[in-house]
């Protein structure tokens, strides 16, 4: 009985010794597949209402619904983080071989030298020149034939009038050349957190006479402000779908990176979620130019069939 006893015990030692040498090749193995939390992007934000979109993972808007679907899609692909605006260009240029990233960049010929790029994550109607309240219509001499201002400098012939618009952030190459153009008593230049809620209360006040934002995030602050009206115009050779992208530092892991996060966007792109994010509580008509520019990006560069429009059509997201 002893040696069958101890016979027994050899082999169930042997067993779990097996068992053991299994189960570290196996997580050995498991934790090869995934990111060291070292090696993982940071991608940061700046733009405040994605603050509560990303606690809550409910969305306020087009930008905040697309961005949170793409952070869904990588959240075991990166660290994400809130940086204010006056410290994020710090962050971005920072002298690493770490990739550092950031949500809710616009594409410029500038910041392509300096920056990568990923797809287009969110597409959304093009900034609006907008009024303080009480101020006339502008005169139709600076309109062109479609109600667009032709050029944003007449509006300061008198250097009185000033327009309010965040430090740092780009309005598209055209906006930003004509901002940088401007006399400087003719500019309220905000630094600090990136807030449209801020932008928008200070225009309502009259802290400025011009405003230049995001229809979507108006629209949002105004269903929360049954009052709120503000006189919106198109700027003129401005395209009217504007895309954000995820902007990362140049280097070789950021570069390896982006690839992997396009190759996340692609299979996004093809889902309903996407649509609906890109639409999330838009007006019907924005709606169309939103799919038409997403159709326009599967056609051109992913060489996908695009969404049949028809079958979404005047639903409400």
């Amino acid at each position: 009985m002893p040696n069958l006893l101890s016979s027994y015990f050899k082999k169930k030692g042997l067993l779990i010794k097996l068992f053991l040498i299994v189960l570290f090749v196996f997580t050995q193995n498991a934790s090869a597949d995934l990111p060291d939390e070292d090696d993982k992007p940071t991608i940061y934000f700046e733009y405040l209402p994605f603050v509560e979109a990303y606690k809550t993972q409910q969305a306020g808007n087009a930008v905040s619904a697309s961005n949170l679907l793409f952070v869904q899609n990588t959240k075991n692909e990166a660290v994400i983080k809130f940086l204010p605006s006056i410290r994020l260009q710090t962050e971005l240029n920072a002298d690493t071989e770490k990739p550092i990233c950031v949500l809710f960049k616009l594409k410029t010929s500038e910041r392509l030298d300096k920056y990568y790029f990923s797809l287009p994550i969110s597409f959304l109607p093009t900034n609006r020149l907008y009024l303080r309240p009480g101020m006339p219509p502008l005169p139709l001499e600076l309109l062109n034939e479609k109600g667009a201002l032709k050029y944003i400098s007449p509006l300061f012939n008198d250097k009185q009038n000033t327009i309010l618009f965040w430090d740092g952030i780009s309005y598209g190459e055209l906006v930003d050349d004509a901002l940088k153009k401007l006399p400087s008593e003719n500019k309220v230049v905000i630094k600090g957190v990136s807030s449209n809620g801020l932008l928008i209360n200070m225009i309502e006040r009259g802290r400025a006479d011009y405003a230049i934002m995001f229809p979507s995030e108006v629209a949002e602050f105004g269903s929360k402000e049954p009052a709120f009206d503000l006189l919106p115009y198109k700027l003129n050779g401005v395209e009217p779908i504007s895309t954000g992208h995820l902007m990362c530092n140049k280097n070789e892991a950021s570069k390896a990176w982006i690839s992997k996060f396009n190759d996340i966007l692609v299979e996004m792109y093809q889902s309903a979620e996407f649509i609906q994010a890109n639409t999330f509580n838009i007006t019907p008509q924005q709606e169309i130019l939103v799919i038409n520019a997403i159709n326009q990006v599967k056609s051109n560069t992913l060489k996908i069939k695009p969404i049949d429009y028809s079958a979404t059509a005047g639903k409400q997201h």
